[in-house]
């Protein structure tokens, strides 16, 4: 005979294993809804530099028009002149300027967990100035901000190398476990300013 106990316990196990697996299968629901709202037009924008992966823009990633969704502080703007190689649209004429002690944000998008991956291209700095990049995103725990990468001098235009987002490190605290609605946010420190322009994601590290 099982002792009241031992039946408590039992009970208890059950009902947490109930509970586990109740969330699990809301994680799973919410991961694919989550999943269907993903960037899912990719380019290959870095083939000239022997990059075969596939990217998606980010948000006004190419910064064309005369408005920009991205949100701006200390003095960065819209500036004429692209990045040279244009690999989004031979006709793009613009790119971001951020001077130094500025900063740009991207919107929110979405993007996978797995492998996710960033670059863009970019000009400026100097040996005590660089080009600071952060994740902002949301998990069960908060808004977190996490570096990605912190850009060197460049004297010319020219793709950054690959970064990878953060965001996978901490993916099982983001609020579906398998993707996470993120921001960028690019910063100049020191005394140089930067030019960033066709900034690109790599949400599922395919080729």
């Amino acid at each position: 005979m099982i002792s009241a106990a031992r039946l408590s316990r039992l009970c208890a196990t059950l009902a947490l294993a109930s509970a586990v697996a109740a969330l699990a299968f809301g994680v799973g629901a919410r991961a694919n809804a989550a999943t269907t709202g993903c960037p899912d037009t990719a380019e290959h924008p870095f083939l000239h530099w022997a990059d075969p992966a596939a990217y998606v823009l980010a948000p006004s990633g190419t910064f064309e028009g005369k408005t920009t969704p991205w949100s701006l502080a200390g003095g960065a703007k819209l500036v004429s002149g692209n990045e040279p190689f244009k690999v989004n649209a031979s006709a793009n004429a613009h790119s971001l300027s951020i001077p130094a002690g500025g900063s740009a944000t991207s919107p929110a998008f979405c993007i996978g967990l797995a492998h996710p991956d960033l670059r863009l291209f970019a000009v400026g700095g100097n040996l005590t100035s660089t080009l600071k990049v952060e994740i902002i995103y949301k998990t069960v725990l908060g808004t977190v901000t996490q570096p990605v990468t912190v850009v060197p001098t460049m004297s010319a235009w020219d793709p950054t190398v690959q970064a990878v987002l953060l965001a996978n490190v901490t993916g099982l605290l983001s609020l579906d476990g398998l993707t996470s609605s993120v921001q960028l946010r690019f910063t100049a420190t020191g005394s140089a300013g930067w030019k960033i322009d066709d900034v690109y994601v790599d949400p599922w590290k395919t080729t």
